[in-house]
């Protein structure tokens, strides 16, 4: 209630805008819950419970009592610890519950209750409900329960050692399951019949002296609240006189002090229904503020589980190494992309041939490719002296250098013969983007595309005025689809598969959204998810199994190829694919579509 009430004030500064001292102490407020629980979690954690009797075996009317004992390996503070207890005789059947409450739970704790051993009996000891409170009683965690403990209640012999029966004493009354002693019968149907009998003639009495007060009182029977309360009262009254040792005789004074304990409810239901409806503004603005508590509440335990989804998102998305250790991992792969540059510019100067062949691919990488492969490859954080070996094999499979030295015979002009050298150098780029898929399991793939797409959230890491090469972040928007062609059921189930999964990043060799895509991958997804089914396939293998129209023909829905954006092993192959969404294009041969 207090920390409602701190909440309700510091939330009425933040509304009002009283400075920020307020919204400082708002925040605190509102974080204290959580700032308790973890203060009191591994003593909620560490509490541990253990029931039992003061012995397994004692004699019928011996001193005896039952515990609760509660252990806490930690020493940090738990507000209290609620317990429900359950006290069960085997034999009779008869139930007694007890409900405690330790407050300020030590490194340990225990509560012990008394027993009544006048009778013979199996007692079993069971807790039914046990919860430990955080330290400012806001949060509960179960404890865990021990374990049931029985205590038996032996009989008294009358006749200890060897004796002789009288000869009116009868056989001796077998134990049940054991052998036979003397002075006392272990037969309990008469007894569970006799307390029968009495709880029933209980009620009748209870029934009995609530009429009589009714016709005593009439105007005490106005409401079902008034009645249940009277009634509840002339029960506890009874049990009250019960328990005091009354007799039969004297239920004319146990009456009369029924009839005055139920006159006394019905004037204190009276007296606070009056009270409450003469202030009944407050009261209902008591009601209004509490609901509002509530609804706040409610509120910041859904931001709270929102921040904590969004923080999560954020952890894993943002790259886990240093600055400086990417950074540095940067400038050693751009080093040896340098030395290889500088290696061809000289080529000729440190080398002797008779002719130079070049036929080289563009040296260069983009450093958030290199960071989310290197993050995906190595978990966690990393030094650069840990992925050095790592910027060597990614280097040597991103860049493939090829000299290739042909001899021939040539003559001069004086027809003698003499050798001629020509020196063939190629040089592969197989771009670093490609190699992931050959490098991450499903699950790095994944890591890695997310990646991608946050640019690890460092998008000020690499700034394109010093990384000529690094990506950017584009608008995925840029399409227009004409309304008539939504008419189209197909087009609009591909268009609506397609448009989930925009924004995401390319990803040489992806296919489903767990990995990410690209441009064949994406197609394959779309269309094997729109009623088709024709697996994985690749730019080649999509346009293979379409059928080629004119650009003049082509409709929303239609698939679009191209041809020499890279460098690929069959150079007529088609190497780029779409899905057209309608927007007019320029005419493009070895477009195709398929419906």
């Amino acid at each position: 209630m207090l920390y409602a009430l701190a909440l309700l004030l510091a939330f009425l500064g933040q509304i009002l805008d009283v400075g920020y001292l307020f919204h400082f102490i708002f925040f605190a407020v509102a974080a204290l819950p959580f700032l308790g629980l973890a203060v009191s979690l591994p003593a909620m954690l560490g509490c541990r419970a253990e029931l039992g009797g003061s012995a397994a075996r004692i004699q019928r009317g011996e001193n005896a009592s039952w515990f609760l004992r509660l252990t806490n390996r930690f020493r940090l503070p738990v507000a209290r610890v609620s317990c429900r207890l359950r006290l069960t005789n085997r034999l009779t059947g008869q139930v007694h519950r007890v409900k405690t409450v330790i407050r300020g739970a030590a490194p340990e704790e225990e509560c012990r209750w008394k027993l009544e051993t006048d009778h013979c009996g199996i007692l079993d000891f069971q807790t039914e409900r046990l919860w430990a409170w955080d330290c400012l009683g806001l949060f509960a965690l179960p404890v865990g329960r021990s374990a049931p403990a029985s205590l038996t209640i032996a009989p008294l012999p009358e006749h200890p050692g060897a004796v002789e029966l009288p000869e009116d004493a009868g056989a001796p009354v077998p134990r049940p399951g054991g052998k036979a002693v003397f002075g006392e019968t272990y037969e309990l149907r008469p007894y569970r019949e006799a307390a029968k009998a009495e709880r029933k003639l209980e009620q009748a009495n209870v029934n009995v002296l609530y009429q009589k007060h009714i016709r005593q009182n009439p105007q005490l029977a106005s409401n079902p609240v008034s009645r249940w309360q009277q009634k509840r009262a002339i029960r506890k009254q009874y049990a009250a006189a019960k328990r005091a040792g009354q007799s039969a005789g004297s239920t004319v004074k146990t009456a009369e002090n029924v009839a005055k304990a139920a006159k006394k409810a019905a004037e204190e239901t009276r007296k606070t229904a009056g009270f409450l409806w003469r202030h009944k503004k407050g009261f209902l603005i008591v009601i209004g503020l509490f609901l509002v508590v509530c609804i706040f509440l409610n509120g910041m335990s859904s931001c709270s589980m929102l921040a904590e989804g969004v923080l999560s998102v954020m952890g894993g998305s943002t790259h886990p190494s240093s600055d400086e250790a990417m950074l540095g991992a940067e400038a050693a792969y751009a080093g040896m992309e340098n030395e290889l540059q500088s290696y061809l510019d000289s080529y000729e100067s440190t080398h002797d041939y008779d002719e130079y062949s070049y036929d080289l691919d563009e040296i260069g990488h983009d450093p958030y490719v290199l960071m989310a492969l290197l993050n995906a490859y190595h978990w966690g954080g990393w030094t650069l002296e840990q992925v050095q070996g790592t910027l060597e094999m990614l280097f040597e499979r991103q860049y493939t250098l090829t000299e290739t030295v042909t001899v021939e015979t040539r003559y001069d002009e004086d027809d003698e013969p003499y050798e001629y050298s020509i020196c063939t150098v190629t040089l592969d780029n197989f771009d670093l983007s490609h190699l992931p898929i050959y490098l991450l399991d499903e699950e790095g793939m994944n890591i890695y595309a997310v990646y991608i797409a946050t640019l690890g959230n460092r998008p000020d890491l690499f700034p394109a005025s010093e990384y000529p090469n690094v990506s950017q972040r584009q608008d995925y928007l840029d399409y227009d689809v004409p309304p008539e062609a939504l008419e189209d059921e197909v087009f609009a189930a591909m268009l609506a598969e397609a448009e989930k999964y925009l924004g995401y990043p390319y990803v040489w060799g992806g296919s489903s959204p767990s990995t990410s895509f690209d441009c064949s991958g994406f197609v394959s997804w779309v269309i094997n998810h729109s009623g088709w089914n024709y697996g994985r396939l690749g730019a080649q293998g999509l346009c293979n199994i379409c059928t080629p129209v004119s650009p003049a023909n082509a409709r929303p829905g239609d698939l679009v190829f191209f041809k020499y954006t890279y460098n690929a092993p069959n150079p007529d192959g088609v190497t780029h694919c779409g899905i057209y969404v309608g927007k007019v294009i320029p005419p493009i041969p070895d477009r195709a579509r398929s419906r």
